[in-house]
């Protein structure tokens, strides 16, 4: 199974709402790392 077709099934998956909320978290999660990292990288 290619990756193709595992973004097909995910897109066409019914959406859960723990499925948004997980969604959510992780874009949070990765935005609040990458600020973190630039503190770090400019200090």
């Amino acid at each position: 199974m290619g990756i193709k077709d595992w973004i097909r099934e995910e897109i066409e998956r019914p959406w859960t709402k723990t499925d948004t909320i997980g969604l959510i978290v992780s874009a949070v999660s990765s935005i609040i790392a990458s600020i973190i990292t630039v503190l770090l990288c400019t200090k």
